[in-house]
């Protein structure tokens, strides 16, 4: 039951956003408006789900990335959600595993959204991926179709990829057999650049609309 109750608050909470704030909050560095990433996307992925992570919005964010592990990879999403709202921490965690498992030898893997309110709405601050090690890899090569120096994680050094504004920072426990995926934004580091950010665009598009 309060996994239910959790569920529906977080159904109801993303998406009760308004048309105008999903539109402004783009603060990729080109200025694009979601409806527009898909074709931004395509040139620099194998598959349509790419997206940033860091300052869009979580329903957004969520749904491209549960889409490209249910639909086009071979992962599914438990029922064991756990959605946060008490100041000051807010975030969600989605439980995945393999669709095909023997259930003595079940792994998984959480992704975690940390989350902020902008106007009651919910947007991605940073994102951590972690679980068993080969889901992990997986989800760092193909989501972000990429490559990796398998001589550096054996060490157990940090591998980054870039994507837009994402630093998408790789690390695995080879004693434990665990790794993570660390999302954070590389021009925004607090919320007072967000929030000048998004003042900053704002104008512009005002700017450019009335000329």
């Amino acid at each position: 039951m309060k996994q239910l109750i959790a569920f529906l608050l977080l159904t109801s909470s993303i998406f009760s956003y308004s048309q105008d704030y999903f539109e402004r909050t783009d603060l990729s560095p080109y200025g694009q408006k979601y409806s527009h990433l898909d074709a931004n996307m395509s040139a620099l992925s194998s598959h349509k789900y790419l997206t940033q992570f860091t300052y869009f919005e979580l329903n957004f964010v969520n749904t491209r990335l549960e889409q490209y592990l249910t639909l086009y990879s071979d992962y599914s999403m438990s029922d064991d959600i756990i959605f946060v709202m008490d100041k000051p921490e807010k975030y969600l965690i989605n439980t995945y595993e393999k669709k095909v498992s023997s259930s003595s030898n079940k792994r998984t893997f959480q992704v975690k959204y940390n989350l902020f309110e902008e106007e009651g709405n919910l947007l991605i601050k940073s994102v951590e991926i972690s679980g068993y090690w080969e889901y992990i890899i997986d989800i760092y090569i193909n989501y972000w179709t990429t490559n990796l120096n398998f001589e550096a994680t054996k060490k157990e050094e940090t591998v980054i990829n870039y994507l837009l504004q994402d630093r998408v920072a790789l690390t695995l426990n080879a004693k434990t057999k665990t790794g993570k995926i660390v999302i954070t934004n590389t021009s925004i580091n607090n919320l007072t650049d967000y929030y000048k950010q998004l003042t900053n665009e704002i104008n512009k598009r005002k700017n450019k609309s009335s000329q």
